[in-house]
């Protein structure tokens, strides 16, 4: 999985909430809703291998192009693109290319080529956190996933012999990889839940716990491939596109707040 992507999530959340603050709102509270969609795109993870354990890699460089979409009503939509007639219409679109040297991240990341019953698995394993320059920590991403793979270009036998192989996900592999990366996401908004609702409340603002939903899931015909490329002692993992949904509706309370100043 894409390394950032919890730290990602929680930006994005407190990002479109607080931005929204509007002072002419009246003492009360008003419900509204927000969704945002994030995809991540042509995601690849390049690896280097355990020079102790021949079928152990460790990640070195991350790429991927991310996009993201926001749509909110009533307060929410005066974040909307400036130029869309239509007052209540999606946000407009943020694209960017993101790679990533790992300078930034401490802890584990790493692909096992694995046998399960003669079969051959690729465990994939990720527990960091992100490290600022002012030595500041936060949590990153934490998941495992093992994921059935096949070959169609070598076999085991092939990279145990320090061939250059090839091997793709079957289908219960995405499976087992979505699985993995939405226990994760769940993880993600019970973890930093405190930290969310610290950052609307300084807004004037209260996530309704019970309307937020959220689900990943793979898009397209790129399927998880992974190419070991035992001359060079690396291993190059092609994620699938992704795609994140979350909604929610939120409440605002200006009590406090009362000035002239509107």
């Amino acid at each position: 999985m894409t390394s950032h992507f919890s730290k990602v999530l929680l930006v994005l959340l407190l990002l479109i909430f607080a931005s929204a603050r509007a002072d002419h709102i009246d003492d009360s509270a008003y419900p509204y809703a927000v969704e945002i969609t994030i995809e991540l795109l042509a995601q690849e993870k390049l690896y280097k291998a355990d020079p102790d354990k021949p079928r152990l890699f460790h990640e070195s460089t991350t790429t991927r192009i991310v996009l993201y979409k926001f749509w909110g009503s009533g307060f929410l939509s005066t974040q909307n693109d400036p130029d869309d007639d239509d007052p209540h219409g999606a946000l407009r679109d943020v694209g960017l290319m993101v790679h990533e040297v790992g300078v930034n991240r401490r802890g584990t990341s790493t692909l096992k080529l694995e046998s399960a019953g003669g079969k051959p698995v690729v465990a994939l394993a990720q527990d960091t956190i992100l490290v600022y320059p002012d030595g500041k920590k936060a949590r990153d991403i934490n998941y495992t996933a093992k994921v059935p793979v096949h070959f169609w270009q070598g076999s085991l036998a092939d990279f145990d012999k320090r061939k250059r192989v090839t091997a793709e996900a079957l289908p219960a592999g995405k499976t087992a990889l979505e699985t993995a990366l939405n226990k994760m996401l769940t993880r993600v908004f019970v973890e930093r839940r405190k930290e969310i609702d610290a950052n609307l409340a300084d807004n004037g603002l209260k996530l309704l716990g019970p309307t937020v939903t959220y689900k990943l899931e793979t898009k397209g015909p790129r399927a998880l491939k992974v190419i070991f490329d035992n001359n060079l002692s690396m291993a190059r993992l092609r994620l699938p596109d992704m795609r994140v949904h979350i909604k929610a509706r939120v409440e605002q309370n200006y009590e406090q707040d009362t000035s002239d100043d509107r």
